[in-house]
């Protein structure tokens, strides 16, 4: 098979069909005549910047071979203006093949052949789709399917460019189709949507090209999306400006539907509320492996409805359910509240900068496998005016500064490491119910205590476990702490089951985890060894384990109706399950105190005497003990 032209064998200027160019008059059907010209002699289109042209009537114009549409001028965009009655008014779409048929034998992963019932129509160089009905297992919106490029058929067996990435079993409904090579070019171009009320539109919509290029494109006022691409293969995005996709709950600058290896590189957006969306759908299957490298979005403005941007949510970048191996890295966001957001599995967050203000720097809300490293929040704070700092709106910046969602799935691992956030109020790290493997070291946190700020803040704060937090290791992470005189940071972490706290002695798996400093209080039972009625307790433990080094230090007061001793469930077991004998203090009582931790349940007593766990403590009477100790376990 020879390799695709990239490039049309020659140029027509659109002007030669003779359109108003006025801004005002239909020029529709003429660039639909400019069209088929291109298609019938594999031409590219040349357009004046010097005028404006209004499509009014909307194009869908089918393809193959290489369609090139360029301003005449390098450097300087020639301009379309569309109508937003219609929401696709303006659509490019490679011609479909003949073929629909479906695989004679199962599909593995890694498979380079299919085996198909028929192949007639199918030829070298088209764009196959295998899609499955069976639900994308990360997300029920998708169903499971991907793209390929044909390199060779051979009576029912076809060579594929690249390895299958999913399986496919005999007893699912498979459907495989195709569509003619088709590459589309859109070189220093403007297209404008004329506004005329709160009505979505895709500026450019584009359906199976095999390589697609947006180079020096700015996309105005679609307020759905500045561009769609639906299964599209090899398709490029570079130095575009999108302004104002801002539907609320849609608008998007870039949309990608499905497809294989988009690259979204040195855009910006402006009034979008999302740069770049990745995602799929029921037809398409996921986003797989694309990237979004060196963009920047300016998340404040208004969007369709009239209601504030920032406030209603606005990102950089996002991976919808359906997204399989994107890469996000280089990218700026500028005062978004949600500067990146991930979903779907092997989603790679690297490098970027989160600048201003922002509520939610990056959100982890569901899939798995996802990396976020050293990733950069700076809230710019201090360059702001005395004045200006003393008035600033805290609710605009973040209470913390990485979201782990409840939906997150069991299997997998996240890593978050070698991050570093400048300002955060109430913790780094917020996650709810987490039950995936996760990793979090490394990372500097600059803790700031202004405004409503939460005045014991955390690291890291685990909330509504449903189940024993297994294979968490959080280990190595700095923080300061500033904005309030006097204040400490008495913890690192928190673990908090569910209420009931039937879960509490048991809310961490701790043979799996690693956690610096978590609060004891949230899952340390206590007990009394005679039943005595507690009158009063105040548990004011952290725990420390690094990897078998275990740590425990702090206070605990309690006060019984009458003599008894205290007893605390919930710590780690010792390794080999041998019992661990320490000495504390108690301010009521001179001297140290006999304690033991019982190895192979994770029980703390605590002895009323030197040297012995014997007698108790009176009854009616306050006590406060300090305790540090250390011990290995598994």
């Amino acid at each position: 098979m020879s390799a695709p032209r990239l490039e049309p064998d020659h140029w027509v200027d659109f002007e030669q069909f003779e359109p108003a160019g006025d801004g005002l008059t239909d020029d529709a059907p003429r660039l639909a005549q400019a069209l088929r010209r291109c298609q019938e002699t594999q031409a590219g289109l040349l357009i004046d910047p010097e005028k404006t042209y209004y499509l009014g009537t909307p194009i869908d114009h089918h393809f193959t071979g290489v369609l090139s549409i360029k301003s005449a001028k390098a450097g300087k965009q020639a301009t379309f203006v569309l109508p937003d009655q219609t929401l696709m008014p303006l659509r490019f779409a490679a011609v479909d093949g003949p073929l629909q048929t479906a695989p004679a034998a199962e599909i593995r992963p890694g498979d380079s052949t299919l085996v198909l019932v028929n192949t007639e129509g199918l030829v070298p160089g088209d764009l196959i789709h295998i899609q499955s009905d069976e639900v994308w297992p990360v997300e029920r919106l998708a169903r499971k399917g991907e793209y390929n490029v044909v390199v060779g058929v051979s009576d029912t067996t076809v060579t594929l460019r690249h390895p299958c990435q999913y399986a496919y079993a005999r007893t699912e409904k498979v459907v495989v189709t195709h569509a003619r090579s088709a590459t589309l070019n859109l070189i220093d171009l403007a297209f404008h949507v004329r506004d005329s009320g709160d009505h979505s539109t895709v500026a450019v919509a584009v359906y199976h090209v095999q390589r697609g290029l947006m180079d020096h494109v700015h996309l105005r006022d679609a307020q759905y999306a500045g561009t769609e691409w639906f299964g599209c293969y090899e398709s490029e995005f570079r130095n575009c400006l999108l302004e104002n996709a801002n539907e609320q709950g849609q608008g998007y600058g870039i949309a990608l539907i499905g497809g294989l290896y988009a690259n979204v590189h040195h855009n910006t957006a402006k009034g979008c509320r999302k740069l770049c969306d990745f995602s799929g759908d029921n037809q398409r299957g996921p986003s797989r492996i694309g990237q979004a490298l060196g963009n920047t979005a300016y998340g404040e403005g208004i969007n369709s409805q009239g209601n504030d941007l920032f406030t209603v949510q606005s990102f950089c970048i996002a991976t919808h359910g359906a997204a399989d191996g994107i890469l996000i890295q280089g990218n700026t966001a500028i005062h978004c509240q949600t500067a990146f957001q991930l979903r779907g599995i092997n989603v790679t967050l690297d490098s970027n900068r989160v600048l201003g203000r922002c509520i939610t720097p990056i959100a982890l809300v569901a899939g798995r496998d996802h990396t976020v490293t050293r990733n950069v929040y700076h809230s710019q704070l201090g360059e702001l005016s005395p004045a200006d700092r003393e008035t600033a709106d805290w609710q605009r910046y973040p209470r913390g500064v990485i979201g782990l969602g409840p939906d997150l799935l069991p299997t997998g691992r996240l890593i978050i490491r070698d991050n570093r956030f400048d300002f955060v109020r109430n913790y780094g790290i917020y996650g709810q119910n987490l039950h995936q493997a996760c990793l979090i070291e490394n990372n500097h946190f600059d803790l700031n205590l202004l405004g409503d700020a939460d005045p014991e803040p955390v690291l890291v704060f685990l909330d509504g476990q449903a189940a024993p937090l297994t294979d968490f290791h959080m280990r190595n992470n700095t923080w300061t702490l500033s904005g309030r005189s006097g204040a400490a940071l008495d913890y690192q972490s928190v673990v908090r089951g569910k209420t009931p706290p039937a879960l509490a002695p048991k809310v961490i798996d701790w043979p799996t985890c690693e956690l610096q400093g978590v609060r004891g209080s949230d899952f340390l039972v206590f007990k009394t060894r005679l039943r005595s009625p507690v009158v009063d307790k105040r548990i004011g433990l952290k725990i420390d384990k690094t990897g078998s080094e275990v740590r425990v230090s702090g206070t605990l007061f309690f006060q019984f109706q009458w003599s008894d001793t205290p007893l605390l469930e919930g710590f780690p077991p010792s390794s080999s399950g041998q019992n661990v004998p320490f000495t504390y203090r108690v301010d009521r009582q001179p001297g140290s105190l006999q304690a033991m931790l019982k190895g192979s349940t994770g029980q703390l007593q605590l002895g009323a005497q030197a040297g012995s766990l014997g007698s108790s403590f009176a009854g009616g009477v306050p006590f406060q003990a300090v305790l540090d100790f250390g011990y290995q376990t598994n």
